[in-house]
């Protein structure tokens, strides 16, 4: 018996050490497959990852060092991937399949050379990768120095570095990066030093959305890497030192390389990751869940010329589930957002029986997003009010092609429920915390949302171009979806932001409804902006649309001389048809009178009450005014 009881607790001994060995897991050195600095490591990283999936790994160690990464030799596959270009991908580190596993970089340099995704992450749960940098070899996008300009002429000179190709073809500049020739659309004005979009920057464009462009311009080259501009278009003229920065004008091939793509993965951290550039989105997570970014740096890279960062937003997710967290980063020189959160609306083309529809993904950066499954509940909005006409319960889900599907649903479908409306997935729509981070020197908006997950956004500091914060939804033009139901805006800081020339107030609650009158509801439910502090040089703090409730308390208003006002003659507050406005205890330290533009059936539901310094009025007009234009 002594020596059965021996041999036994041995036997537990043994299993003990050897389930513990399993729990801790395998770490794989990716130096071990060839990973080397100064030469391509795309091959070394394909073996390490493929045996590290084989194995079970729990960990790839890369030690620290400068690496370079080419797309001759990557994985490729047809992506289809939400607001980028779909099409044949390349990609370096492809993590499909994988379960708890981590990646550090100890805090190396990627350098990634020509079209390809760095990262991917598919199907995969519990994922951190950490400690690297993200960088291009050669920009994806244009861009050239203001030496001069010529006002009576209406001429300017532009210096192009050796770093940025270009070409010019019967009058038009093009560009040459990795995705071929690109024309100067999409262009836009920085200051010099990476300092972000020059004051009132929409007035300086190169008709930058139009269809023919370069009918606006004329291009010559004095020589080489010396290009003289002929504007033909009523515009001011860029100063000189001013950077000129363009993508082009095609939109099936302006986001082609974001730097990260999650799909289909949850329980995702990037920890201590800096984007100096993409040609696209930083990150891009699609049906995914519970994301956290963590000391994240989105910059344009300070050992070259480069104005911008990313050519799209830093961070974007589209129909994701549980909670995006964002902390402690610091987002800069993007031409887009900092953070942009939604679902999307699929438009009703067919309704073909009463338990059957047909729909299309309308927007070109939507094709082939990958929108319900079975036992998904789906809204289906009016396009004209935003407003729910049903709630369904998919139960299959059918596809044709990158543009039309088809719904089967459990239940009836209701007799309002009409062609063109939009149709949104409720079972996908993430919650989203934003806090102590910095967006500020970038195009667009600071953080623009639509979702059904609470949001809490809270000690950040906003300086861009356009709204601090937008919260929209659109069944029109972006189709982007997200009714949002409780928002908290708290402690944070707006500094000098809408320097762009767009019109935009500092926090925009702009979903575009076009007919207001027609609604008997409200689009967004509860939206609490608190603590925070406005430091504007422009008269427009908060533009509010379809709103259920509304609370902007304690919030300090200070007026800065840094600019002169683009739009003097707007209200310090506008809000149209809604409900539950209570605006009170703030200070407003006199600023710029503090005037309230309400419609009539806003105002039967208004509080204004101890707000210290405000001398403005609050002018009642008679209908709402909705929101027909995309800012």
């Amino acid at each position: 018996m002594k020596k059965n009881l021996a041999a036994m607790i041995f036997i537990v001994f043994v299993f003990a050490c050897s389930s513990g060995n399993n729990e801790k897991g395998i770490e794989l050195n990716a130096v071990d497959y060839g990973l080397t600095e100064g030469v391509d490591g795309t091959q070394a990283i394909i073996r390490a990852l493929d045996d590290a999936r084989q194995k079970n790994a729990s960990k790839l160690i890369i030690p620290k060092g400068i690496y370079f990464f080419s797309n001759e030799k990557a994985l490729e596959k047809y992506i289809s991937i939400s607001n980028n270009d779909n099409g044949l991908k390349r990609m370096v580190f492809s993590i499909t399949g994988f379960n708890n596993f981590e990646i550090d970089a100890n805090g190396s340099e990627f350098i990634f050379d020509g079209l390809l995704i760095p990262f991917v992450i598919e199907q995969s749960e519990n994922i951190t990768i950490k400690g690297l940098s993200i960088d291009w070899k050669s920009p994806l996008y244009g861009q050239a120095e203001v030496i001069a300009n010529n006002k009576s002429k209406k001429t300017f000179d532009v210096k192009i570095d050796d770093e940025f190709k270009y070409e010019i073809h019967k009058g038009t500049l093009y560009f040459k990066t990795a995705r071929g020739y690109h024309d100067t659309g999409k262009n836009l004005f920085f200051y010099p030093g990476k300092e972000g979009t020059v004051y009132n920057v929409d007035s300086y464009k190169l008709d930058p959305w139009g269809k023919w462009h370069s009918d606006s311009y004329e291009a010559k080259e004095l020589k080489k890497g010396l290009v003289r501009i002929t504007n033909r278009i009523n515009s001011n003229l860029p100063e000189p030192g001013w950077i000129w920065v363009s993508k082009g004008t095609d939109e099936l091939s302006d986001r082609t390389s974001p730097a990260i793509r999650i799909y289909k993965s949850f329980g995702i951290d990037l920890l201590n990751v800096t984007i100096y550039h993409s040609g696209a989105m930083g990150v891009i997570g699609e049906k995914s869940g519970d994301v956290t970014i963590e000391n994240m740096k989105v910059i344009a890279s300070p050992n070259t010329s480069r104005a911008v960062s990313t050519t799209a937003d830093a961070t974007h997710f589209v129909n994701c589930k549980g909670t995006i967290r964002v902390k402690n980063s610091y987002f800069a020189n993007m031409l887009d957002d900092a953070i942009n959160v939604h679902g999307i609306y699929t438009k009703i083309v067919d309704i073909i029986d009463e338990h059957t529809i047909g729909v299309k993904q309308i927007h070109v950066e939507q094709h082939g997003f990958d929108f319900a499954e079975a036992g998904d509940t789906i809204v289906v909005a009016d396009n004209k009010t935003l407003l729910p006409v049903d709630t369904l319960v998919v139960k299959k889900y059918k596809w044709y092609n990158e543009e039309y599907q088809k719904i089967t649903v459990s239940q009836p479908i209701n007799k309002n429920v009409k062609v063109n409306f939009g149709v949104e997935n409720a079972s996908w729509s993430a919650g989203l915390e934003f806090v102590s981070s910095t967006v500020e020197k970038n195009r667009a908006r600071g953080i623009l949302f639509s979702t059904r997950g609470k949001v809490f956004v809270d000690g950040n500091t906003f300086s861009n171009m356009m709204a601090g914060i937008s919260i929209s939804g659109d069944n029109n033009y972006w189709f982007e979806s997200g009714p949002s139901e409780s928002v908290t805006i708290s402690n944070n800081k707006f500094i000098n932001c809408t320097t762009g020339g767009k019109g935009n107030s500092v926090i925009m609650i702009a979903p575009i409804i076009t007919h207001p009158q027609l609604s008997d509801g409200y689009y967004l439910r509860e939206i609490n902006i608190m603590n925070n502090l406005f430091e504007a040089y422009d008269k427009q703090i908060l533009f509010a649309l379809s709103v259920e409730r509304l609370n902007f308390m304690n919030n300090t208003i200070i007026h800065s001389n840094k600019f002169t006002a683009l739009y003097p003659a707007k209200s310090t507050f506008e809000i149209n048809s809604c409900r539950n406005i209570n605006i009170e205890n703030n200070n407003l330290n006199s600023f710029q009178n503090g005037s309230i533009l309400i419609d009539k059936s806003s105002a039967e539901g208004l509080t204004i009450s101890n707000n210290k310094n405000r001398t403005g009025q609050t002018f009642i007009k008679k209908e709402a005014k909705g929101l027909d234009k995309v800012l």
